[in-house]
């Protein structure tokens, strides 16, 4: 039987739309990301302080227990968005994806319902074997009080702008496999 606890739990995922840093690098330059472009550390610091703001509203302004995040270049990235929250309340679970553009999916989640599985790792979960792409990022947690076992996948689809016939069957392919991971 779930527990009270685990029926309150506050869940959240956002697209970051790509959080970069403002740090050179071979990606961020394809992709525009740079200080030539306006890309610089006010701007860095400036999207993660309207994020935060955001963040802070969100489940009426108690924020979420945990909160999922797409388009996220790296960890610290996530560290610096949860020290604008509470780094005392949140923790990061990253690991860097394959993805050719650069940026991954993160989870920062309350340690105060949550801690870390202790026998099994974070992992980026492969879905293709085409090209390394969007992996599914799976967090397996407890939860404080009861050791409830819980495994969070966060994850970003496929994206539709390529048309639909060249992103639908890449969707349903990612679809598949999360419903076999669950």
């Amino acid at each position: 039987a779930l527990t009270n606890a685990v029926m309150n739990i506050k869940v959240a995922f956002w697209n970051l739309q790509n959080l970069f840093d403002a740090k050179l690098s071979a990606i961020a330059a394809d992709l525009g990301y740079t200080a030539d472009n306006g890309w610089t550390e006010a701007v860095v610091e400036s999207k993660l302080d309207h994020l935060a703001e955001v963040i802070r509203l969100m489940h009426d302004g108690q924020m979420p227990d945990l909160l999922g995040v797409c388009e996220v270049e790296n960890k610290n990235l996530m560290e610096r968005l949860a020290s604008r929250l509470d780094a005392d309340r949140y923790a990061v679970a990253h690991v860097d994806s394959p993805d050719i553009r650069g940026i991954d999916a993160s989870l920062l989640y309350d340690r105060s319902v949550f801690y870390p599985h202790p026998e099994m790792p974070l992992r980026a979960v492969k879905v293709s074997n085409r090209f390394p792409t969007r992996d599914i990022f799976e967090v397996p947690l407890c939860l404080h009080g009861s050791d409830t076992e819980l495994i969070v996948y966060v994850n970003h689809w496929p994206s539709r702008s390529m048309g639909k016939y060249e992103s639908e069957p890449l969707r349903i392919s990612v679809a598949n496999h999360l419903g076999r991971l669950i």
